[in-house]
């Protein structure tokens, strides 16, 4: 077994995982600049034209969001006063029509009542009396035929 060496004994090599170059040093405890304030620094122009116009949609979607919120609690508040009266005039349902203008007349369908405000219930109240109206006066008429 002339040519058989037997290998060399295995080293131990202990190497680091991490070793620091020279863009990236190990914080000794100083204040660092944060990520964030790192990245503003590095934007280019077409980034703040990005962000700009991102900030420009933002300031639209709140005002639209404030807008929806008075917009739905105008609403709310006029359907509780619909349902309030709705539930004193139970008895006969034809006052609540007449009392706001009637079957007929379009203003009482105006976007807005004077009792109701923007009630979506008055609405709806509403279309369905004038159906019911208009109904009963075309059976009144075949009757009277």
């Amino acid at each position: 077994m002339r040519g058989c060496v037997p290998p060399p004994p295995a080293r131990a090599w202990v190497a680091p995982l991490l070793v620091y170059g020279g863009d990236a040093q190990k914080d000794d405890g100083k204040q660092s600049q944060s990520y964030f304030a790192s990245t503003l620094r590095n934007v280019t122009v077409d980034g703040w034209v990005i962000i700009g116009a991102l900030a420009v949609m933002f300031v639209f979607a709140v005002l639209i969001m404030v807008y929806k919120l008075q917009f739905l609690n105008r609403v709310a508040g006029g359907n509780a006063r619909f349902l309030a009266e709705y539930s004193r005039m139970r008895e006969d349902l034809t006052v609540l029509e007449r009392s706001e203008g009637g079957a007929d007349k379009s203003d009482a369908m105006s976007s807005e009542n004077k009792a109701f405000g923007i009630s979506t219930l008055w609405i709806l109240y509403h279309q369905g009396m004038r159906e019911t109206m208009k109904r009963f006066r075309a059976r009144r008429l075949v009757r009277i035929a």
